[in-house]
């Protein structure tokens, strides 16, 4: 009893941490992503840390981070840790799979606030 017991543990711990893709990608700009709505990003479940969005983000009383646009202000990811203790990863839904639409390599573009005398991006 407990090996079946254990077999189905296992089993439906590596069920819950396996993410099903749901459409096929077949433009690149389906990876794209302002975060208003939801998209074809997710936070990994293998680190600590997860990406939040936001219009505004109040780090504390003498930061805040905010769109570059203030009149037409955007949702943005971030994350946040103590001392540099905590990490996130965002991935894309579809980490091991050829994207047949691409033709040559890709880029991600960001801009990156660090707060905090030990804050530092790796």
């Amino acid at each position: 009893m407990d090996t079946v017991f254990a077999f189905l543990f296992l089993l439906l711990a590596a069920t819950w941490h396996t993410h099903t893709v749901t459409a096929e990608i077949s433009a690149s700009s389906d990876l794209n992503c302002d975060f208003t709505s939801s998209c074809r990003w997710r936070n990994s479940s293998d680190v600590g840390g997860h990406f939040e969005t936001t219009s505004l983000l109040e780090a504390d009383a003498q930061n805040r981070i905010m769109p570059i646009d203030e009149n037409n202000p955007k949702p943005f990811a971030y994350t946040a840790g103590l001392m540099g203790r905590m990490m996130a990863l965002l991935v894309s839904e579809v980490p091991y799979t050829v994207i047949t639409c691409q033709l040559g390599g890709a880029s991600i573009k960001y801009w990156y606030y660090k707060t905090g005398l030990d804050s530092q991006l790796e």
